[in-house]
């Protein structure tokens, strides 16, 4: 009963804590957030809303979870033995929840992969299945093995053999499914990182005996041992948070390194992108036509493409919350036959046949369906749909029909839009699809803009390069990534702020070990830098594993092999600036409880409170 007390006024003041913080991390999100992209979209800044009821379930919901987390513990406690009790022995799971547990784990992987054999189900719930589960019947078997012998050897086997299955599956998935995988790449990542802190759990007594050397440094390794499983969870937080900013600064690398080529590809190998508000009633590629409108010879040598559309991009990376039908694009065999727009995936066709792909939007579904191709963003993050899947709009009748995805582009410059045949546009809206769509490819894009624009003033011709367009799309995603990568930052800083306050704990609870130290010798400066080391030790650990599982990953993914991005360029200055950030918050947020150690005498230190 005392502990249920003292655990719901400890659970009311956490839960209060959690909830101030949490506005102020809301205010500075909201503000770096306002900072980062108005940048880009002007007239897309976020006011702040603070309502009752969200601040009511913050309270509510922390509370709750504090008192089930002290209940949780203050039942172990309550069945402690008085002579465990006495002698301060760290509680430990018994043999048969040891036992248990790993089984347990073992049955759950075996019922996640069992989803991968379900019929109709998309390739990345095959892939998550057989990802996820594998690894868990492989870190179940490794803490069973633990559980029967009572040594780690068997744990730190399972933890290497999930790092090999998980970058082996991920090889052979992306050969064979040619499409997107973003959330694979990160499961990937959470699933490689959980190996290696096992493995490094496993493997933390020969650490410390490798590295213990010194009086000093046998003491720093020495202590994260003995806390095995609390510092190595420790570690795969910060691994967590140190894979996705590397991931995501490889991304972006790659990104800005290989410019030209996303160019090309994005804007379909054309330079210019027009739109008229009026639409034209001619072929502008037609040189009898543009005379007979009294239109002069165009600058350079071109190729121009013209598309009947309908409608409006129906979506944005800046605005998600009002999604409207997709603009449909009418292709027609110019086009087919000559753009660089690379395929993630297609119903028939992987992207090595486009010109396959493409041939799908003028054939007939049996189910009257329409077959349309739009990019990544469009299907997946606009619509959230993949291949198979329908999207449905209304006819000029107003008439349902539905749109059957056939393909999926990597990122384009027609986000919020879809390519379907000339024939199926005009026969959902025979009198309502224009011709306002044009697309140039010529030697000088900086003359063929003035030029169209002076000469067709009359069709409200707005013509832009599509470097210049590209860059934009670029810049929006590159701006969502700035603003994860320091909220992360931020994660980094309450990693540091845990460490902290585990390191004041620490110091309280080996008070007398702090006394043994100073009486065998130890000067106050080794005491200090014993503390620090092992802080360092475990904040370190974490970010080096993130840093190697994080390039590594975005080298399985990004690569030639995963052909997800654009390559892999490796960010070093990014990656030294991180670790910088992770050294010196670790230094400054245990410098506190380091320097009580240090300066705690040894009369003081060995002094049994009353």
């Amino acid at each position: 009963m005392s502990f249920t007390f003292e655990g719901s006024l400890l659970s009311i003041i956490a839960s209060a804590i959690g909830v101030v913080l949490g506005i102020v991390l809301a205010i500075a999100c909201v503000w770096l957030t306002n900072t980062f992209w108005t940048n880009i979209v002007e007239g897309n800044e976020i006011a702040l809303h603070l309502t009752a009821t969200s601040i009511v379930v913050g309270l509510v919901s922390g509370f709750l979870i504090a008192l089930i987390t002290y209940a949780i513990a203050s039942y172990s406690i309550s069945r402690m033995r008085i002579v465990e009790a006495l002698r301060r022995i760290s509680l430990k799971l018994s043999k048969k929840s040891r036992g248990l547990l790993p089984i347990l784990a073992i049955i759950l992987g075996a019922l996640i992969v069992s989803i991968g054999f379900i019929e109709d189900i998309g390739s990345t719930a095959i892939g998550a299945s057989w990802l996820f589960g594998p690894v868990l019947i492989l870190l179940g078997a490794g803490f069973l093995v633990r559980a029967k012998t009572e040594t780690r050897w068997g744990c730190g086997i399972a933890g290497l053999a999930s790092i090999i299955y998980v970058i082996a599956f991920d090889i052979a998935f992306l050969s064979t499914y040619n499409e997107p995988a973003f959330l694979l790449f990160f499961l990937s990542g959470f699933m490689v990182v959980l190996g290696a802190s096992v493995a490094l759990w496993s493997g933390m007594g020969a650490i410390a005996r490798w590295f213990g050397r010194t009086s000093v440094t046998k003491v720093a390794f020495t202590n994260p041992t003995r806390r095995a499983g609390q510092s190595a969870m420790t570690m795969a937080m910060f691994a967590e948070v140190v894979f996705t900013l590397v991931a995501l600064s490889v991304n972006v690398a790659g990104q800005e390194a290989n410019l030209d080529q996303a160019i090309s590809e994005q804007g379909a190998g054309y330079q210019v992108l027009a739109e008229a508000t009026t639409p034209l009633r001619f072929d502008l590629g037609d040189a009898q036509a543009r005379m007979e409108n009294g239109l002069p010879e165009f600058p350079g040598g071109y190729v121009t493409v013209q598309f009947p559309t309908y409608g409006n991009p129906g979506g944005t990376c800046s605005n998600l919350n009002s999604v409207l039908p997709p603009r449909l694009i009418g292709s027609n065999e110019t086009f087919v036959l000559d753009n660089t727009l690379r395929f993630s995936s297609a119903q028939y066709h992987e992207s090595s046949d486009p010109a396959g792909a493409w041939s799908e939007l003028y054939e007939t579904p049996t189910d009257g369906s329409i077959p349309v191709i739009g990019d990544a963003n469009t299907i997946i993050w606009i619509y959230g749909k993949g291949i198979g899947d329908t999207i449905e709009v209304k006819d000029e009748n107003g008439v349902p029909r539905k749109l059957l995805v056939t393909g999926i582009l990597q990122s384009s410059i027609f986000t919020g839009s879809v390519f379907l045949s000339e024939d199926n546009l005009d026969d959902l809206y025979p009198t309502k699809a224009e011709y306002d769509l044009f697309l140039f490819r010529t030697s000088q894009p900086n003359q063929l803009i003035p030029y169209l624009e002076q000469n067709l003033t009359a069709y409200g011709i707005d013509a832009v390069l599509v470097e210049e367009r590209v860059r934009e799309n670029l810049e929006i995603e590159w701006s969502y990534m700035s603003l994860f990568q320091v909220l992360l930052v931020f994660g980094l800083i309450v990693g540091t702020a845990g460490l902290a306050l585990t390191s004041a704990k620490s110091v309280s609870e080996r008070r007398n070990e702090i006394g043994v130290l100073r009486s065998l010798g130890f000067k106050r400066n080794m005491v200090l830098s014993s503390f620090l080391l092992e802080n360092l030790y475990i904040s370190l650990s974490g970010t080096l594993i993130g840093v190697v599982f994080g390039l590594l990953i975005s080298l399985v993914f990004f690569g030639p092999v995963g052909g997800q991005g654009y390559g892999v360029v490796i960010p070093w200055l990014t990656i030294a600036v991180i670790v910088i950030i992770v050294l010196v918050a670790t230094i400054l947020a245990t410098a506190g409880p380091s320097l009580r150690a240090g300066r705690l005498e040894t009369v003081e230190a060995l002094k049994t409170e009353e």
